[in-house]
């Protein structure tokens, strides 16, 4: 308990650590302030006004072609006037959607865009018009997030701009946990399992506890002190992101890549499992570093070898082809906690085995594996010892 207690201190009290604990919500707060500077020319108002201007002056440009250009056809003419006709049609239709958006009234504002791309879009896209690929991905994914937005009479969230409690959140556990969160806490546990080596000596010797029963208990704190840190940042930004711009909703439709982008799961069941993926990840991560520790013996190279190592694997996830039929099994996988829930690095991998249920039990087992090896170093330590005397 009295070593419990002096790891604690370490993390909490070491000046340095402070950097590490705020640098996610240092980046969090720049982020919304991004967010909401951009949200000024993305948002969905905004959006549908640029709309307008654009077939405004498609409007315009065909009008002085019917006025200047005489060697048009009665075909031509008819054909630019039906035209012009249904530009004037939308343009009145996405004035009354923003008249509604602006009003509150969600259902009424989507239900207009809803109809307005079964008459354009997906019109085109049936009748085998070409488009690109990823034109008829974001094509349905949209519809697919507008139906269930019109049922919830709730505001649409731009990807990758969210404000919302709720949709901050899930945008947070995406961009930044995998990667700037997984560098704090690499940084924070490297200085938290050194602290025992003073001035050369490892004050873990002269504690005659069991060394199993011991270092589980050490691997425990360091466990609670990284879920403390990683509550304490979603708190945060749930907290700040809800005072400024609203809770929003937890029932709020994330779009699921399963090769037709017509589904989506609410946001709450999404955020839950990636949640229980990110936990675990936070407990095979903390038991990597411990294990980097003990052979190294040294903070500096500690952080080095876990940061390269650890968030190497996290970052080329998916970016070596002849390793997507092998993603599965790696523990590094499931970082991307989001990305596995909602389907996307399964389906861009081409690796149906990426699931949640797997994630669960490769990081359950990895971790196991390596506090195994971990028990095993200083089980030996203490027979060498022991033998010596």
């Amino acid at each position: 308990m009295i070593y419990s207690k002096y790891m604690l201190k370490i993390g909490l009290k070491n000046k340095l650590n402070f950097i590490p604990l705020l640098l996610p919500m240092i980046i969090m707060l720049f982020l919304m302030m991004m967010n909401t500077q951009a949200m000024k020319n993305a948002s969905f108002v905004a959006n549908l006004n640029q709309d307008i201007q654009i077939m405004h002056t498609a409007v315009g440009n065909q009008t002085d072609i019917l006025a200047t250009d005489s060697s048009l056809s009665k075909e031509d003419e008819q054909v630019i006037t039906e035209s012009n006709s249904i530009l004037a049609n939308n343009i009145r239709l996405n004035e009354q959607a923003i008249s509604f958006a602006e009003a509150g009234k969600w259902t009424e504002a989507l239900t207009i865009q809803l109809n307005l791309m079964e008459q354009n879009e997906l019109r085109h896209v049936e009748a085998n018009i070409p488009a690109s690929e990823d034109f008829k991905k974001y094509l349905y994914m949209n519809y697919a997030s507008y139906k269930e937005l019109s049922r919830l009479n709730a505001e649409p969230q731009q990807d990758g701009l969210e404000m919302k409690g709720a949709n901050y959140v899930y945008r947070m556990m995406d961009s930044i946990f995998p990667v700037v969160f997984m560098i704090c806490l690499v940084a924070l546990i490297s200085n938290m399992v050194n602290a025992s080596i003073i001035e050369g000596i490892d004050i873990e010797k002269l504690f005659p506890e069991s060394p199993i029963k011991f270092q589980l208990r050490k691997i425990m704190v360091l466990t609670l002190f990284g879920l403390f840190f990683y509550v304490l940042f979603l708190a945060g930004t749930f907290a700040l992101s809800s005072a400024l711009n609203g809770v929003g909703t937890f029932q709020y439709p994330i779009n699921i890549y399963d090769g037709v982008f017509d589904q989506t799961k609410p946001l709450i069941n999404v955020v839950l499992k990636a949640g229980i993926l990110q936990c675990l990840s936070l407990f095979f991560v903390i038991s990597c570093v411990y294990f980097v520790s003990l052979l190294a013996k040294n903070g500096l190279i500690t952080l080095f070898v876990s940061t390269v190592v650890l968030l190497g694997a996290v970052l080329l996830t998916g970016q070596i082809a002849p390793m997507a039929k092998y993603l599965h099994f790696l523990p590094t996988t499931y970082v991307n906690a989001i990305r596995v829930v909602n389907n996307q690095l399964a389906f861009e991998n081409n690796n149906p085995s990426i699931t949640f249920s797997n994630g669960v039990w490769v990081l359950l087992l990895a971790s196991l594996l390596v506090i195994f090896m971990i028990l095993a170093i200083k089980v030996q330590s203490r027979r060498q010892e022991m033998l010596m005397n």
